[in-house]
C-alpha cells in the first residue's frame, strides 16, 4: 500500500460520506411520492392507481410526501453509512487482493461490499422504516395532512415505545437485513457491471493517457505507467473518470429496477408487518403473513405495486448513484486525489 494512501485515508470517509449524503437527499426529493403509493398499495392490497388518487385526496401533493421526515432523517443515517461502508469494504477487499495493482476490482468485491453496506445499516433503517410505513399506511383524519411532518413522525415514535417498547421500533428487522443485505448487493453489483460495460463500448481518457487506450495499449507501455497510476487507482476508480454521462444515468436506471424486482417480495412481506398497528397485542410473523399473502392472491401478491417501484427506480437511481459519482470526484479533487 502507497504512503499517500495510508496518509490520506483519514480524509476518505469524509469523503465517501457527503457524498452519500448529497446523493440520499436528491434520491429522497425524487422518490418520496412513488414510496408512498408502494407501501400502500402493499399494504392494502389495491390496485396502483387506486391507491394513488386515494392518498392525493389526502391533500393533493402533500399526501404523497407522508412519512418524508423519517425518510429525510433515514437520509443523513443511511446514505452516509452505506456509501461509507460500501467504499470501506472495496478498499479493504482491494488491499487484501493486492492494492498495488491498477486494474479493477472483481465485480464481486462490490457485491460483497454492497452486501456488507446493507447489513450494517439495517439496524439504522429498520426503526426509521416502521416509522416511515406506520404513517404511510394509515388513514387516520390526523394522519391525512400531517403525516409529511416533523410532529407526526415524533408522535408515532412516541406511539411504538409507549405500546411496543424498543422490540416494536425493530419489528421486521429479520425481513429488513435480507432486503438491505441481498438487495444493496445487487444494487451496487448491476451499477458497477453497467458502468464497465460502457467503459468498455463508450468510454473515453478525459485526460492525456489516463483513460482506456492505456489499458488498451501493450503490456510494456502499461508496466511503464503502473507505479504513476497505483495511488489513483485506489482512491478513484478509473472508469468513473471516462464512462459518459448518460452512461452513468443508464446504468443507475438499470440497477434500481433489477435490485428492486430481486428483494420485491421480501419488501412485500416487510411493509406488511411494519404496518401492523401499533398495540401490545402480539403481532404476526412473517411467515404467518407470507402463507396469509400467498392464499390471498398467489404469487402475485408478492409483485402488487411492483410496477411503481418500476417507474420509480427509472428517475431516483439514475439521478442518485451518478450524483454520488460526481460529487465524489469533485471532493476528491479538492482534496487532491486527482
Amino acid at each position: 500500500m502507497s504512503l499517500i494512501y495510508e496518509t490520506e485515508t483519514a480524509a476518505l470517509p469524509a469523503i465517501d460520506a457527503c457524498a452519500g449524503l448529497v446523493s440520499g437527499f436528491a434520491g429522497v426529493c425524487v422518490s418520496q411520492p412513488f414510496d408512498t403509493v408502494r407501501v400502500r398499495t402493499q399494504v392494502m392490497q389495491r390496485p396502483v392507481m387506486q391507491t394513488f388518487y386515494g392518498t392525493v385526496e389526502a391533500g393533493v401533493a402533500v399526501g404523497l410526501y407522508r412519512g418524508v421526515v423519517p425518510a429525510l432523517c433515514a437520509t443523513t443515517l443511511v446514505s452516509t453509512t452505506v456509501f461509507t461502508s460500501l467504499e470501506f469494504s472495496k478498499r479493504t477487499l482491494s488491499t487484501l487482493r493486492d492494492a498495488t495493482t491498477p486494474t479493477r476490482a472483481p465485480l464481486i468485491d462490490t457485491f460483497l461490499s454492497g452486501c456488507f453496506a446493507g447489513t450494517i445499516v439495517s439496524m439504522l433503517t429498520t426503526p426509521l422504516h416502521r416509522i416511515k410505513v406506520q404513517l404511510q399506511a394509515r388513514d387516520s383524519p390526523a394522519g391525512r395532512v400531517t403525516g409529511h411532518t416533523v410532529r407526526a413522525a415524533a408522535s408515532c415514535f412516541r406511539l411504538v415505545l409507549q405500546k411496543e417498547g424498543l422490540r416494536g421500533l425493530y419489528l421486521g428487522w429479520r425481513t429488513q437485513s435480507l432486503s438491505e443485505t441481498l438487495g444493496r448487493g445487487v444494487y451496487f453489483g448491476t451499477y458497477e457491471m453497467c458502468k464497465r460495460t460502457f467503459w468498455l463500448e463508450g468510454g473515453s481518457g478525459t485526460g492525456g493517457g489516463t483513460g482506456s487506450d492505456i489499458w488498451r495499449s501493450s503490456s510494456g507501455a502499461r508496466d511503464s505507467v503502473r507505479d504513476n497510476l497505483a495511488v489513483l487507482e485506489v482512491h478513484v476508480p478509473q472508469e468513473i473518470q471516462e464512462i459518459p454521462l448518460y452512461g452513468r444515468f443508464l446504468s443507475g436506471a438499470a440497477s434500481g429496477v433489477v435490485g428492486w424486482t430481486v428483494i420485491y417480495p421480501v419488501d412485500v412481506v416487510k411493509n406488511r408487518i411494519q404496518a401492523q398497528l401499533v398495540s401490545t397485542n402480539v403481532k404476526a410473523t412473517w411467515i404467518e403473513i407470507t402463507k396469509q399473502l400467498y392464499r390471498q392472491s398467489g404469487i402475485l401478491a408478492f409483485y402488487r405495486g411492483w410496477s411503481v417501484v418500476a417507474v420509480r427506480a427509472l428517475p431516483v437511481s439514475s439521478v442518485a448513484l451518478p450524483t454520488y459519482d460526481l460529487v465524489h470526484k469533485e471532493l476528491s479533487k479538492r482534496a487532491h486525489f486527482y
